[in-house]
């Protein structure tokens, strides 16, 4: 019954061991597809907020008729028409800072895929030959020293 069991434990450790050498490469790709999908979903996710303002500022156009005079005056340069109306004149420092500022918000770079620790430890090459060459040793001594007993009675 002993026997049995050291078997079946040396050969699940050696079996898993000799399989997670061969899919290293495998679940490597698959952790970063991953990430990969998370950053595109965060992206679609800014992307749908984008359209939503797009749509609110469109809605804003067609309700508000003075909207478009004011639009018109701060994206083409119009000089304003209105006498009687102070408007300030942005500073050429102001203009840097806040061309800075977007500049920092526009260039958010992606961060790099964390894969699990374990996958980085075993990705190496002399690693994953390591591993296998245990989980085969451990499978060839199931076999040899806990598989089923011969019959040593010689008469």
């Amino acid at each position: 019954m002993i026997r049995t069991v050291i078997f079946i434990i040396f050969f699940t450790i050696g079996l898993i061991a000799v399989s997670v050498s061969a899919l290293i490469p495998d679940l490597d790709q698959y952790y970063q597809l991953k990430a990969k999908l998370v950053a595109t979903e965060k992206k679609n996710d800014k992307l749908q907020d984008l359209v939503a303002e797009t749509d609110l500022m469109i809605e804003n156009l067609r309700s508000d008729p003075n909207a478009a005079d004011r639009l018109a005056m701060v994206t083409l340069g119009y000089e304003p028409n209105s006498p009687e109306t102070a408007f300030p004149k942005p500073k050429a420092k102001t203009l840097i800072l806040a061309r800075q500022a977007l500049k920092a918000a526009s260039h958010v770079k992606d961060e790099p895929v964390a894969l699990p620790a374990w996958i980085t430890r075993i990705s190496a090459p002399n690693m994953r030959w390591t591993l296998f060459f245990a989980g085969a040793a451990l499978i060839i001594i199931s076999f040899t020293c806990f598989g089923p007993r011969r019959n040593t009675n010689y008469e």
